[in-house]
């Protein structure tokens, strides 16, 4: 499984309409067609289409204290400012990845957020470069697909959700 988690202000929370605008603004070719969990510690699957392939992660959004991480400390001094964590998870599927790198930096992006790298640059990304940063992964995943592949339709069982 890959986390990506996105560390944010519980007051900028998106609904789904604002963070799909953002994706879209953001220039990344990825649609939304789930709705988000409703409330904190509730996962869902959230179907979407990576440039016209399906794709998709588990969400989850959940009280962040930065106590209970272990952070660099520069990562931690700048992450005790959020009090809330997005997580996206996905299967090790390139599909899925896609969909939920741009649909992070999104994220970070529009809510002031900074995205907790643990996969690629293992850093806080910083909202400013968020977008930058899925730019740079995207041809890297995009070469690890081998043809449409059948991405899950919901949650494992184990994990909750639908």
């Amino acid at each position: 499984m890959l986390d990506l988690r996105v560390l944010f202000v519980a007051q900028r929370r998106l609904d789904r309409r604002r963070w799909q605008d953002e994706i879209r603004a953001a220039g990344f070719d990825s649609t939304l067609e789930g709705e988000l969990p409703e409330t904190h510690g509730a996962s869902v699957f959230v179907p979407c289409r990576f440039e016209g392939l399906e794709s998709g992660f588990d969400c989850l959004v959940e009280p962040f204290d930065v106590r209970e991480w272990s952070l660099m400390p520069a990562d931690a001094s700048r992450a005790a400012a959020y009090d809330t964590v997005l997580t996206l998870e996905t299967f090790p599927n390139a599909q899925e990845i896609a969909g939920s790198v741009t649909a992070a930096a999104a994220w970070a992006f529009a809510t002031d957020g900074a995205i907790l790298d643990a996969h690629f640059d293992l850093r806080l990304v910083e909202a400013a470069e968020a977008l930058a940063w899925a730019r740079r992964w995207l041809p890297e995943i995009r070469a690890q697909f081998d043809g449409p592949s059948r991405v899950r339709t919901s949650t494992p069982p184990s994990r909750g959700g639908t």
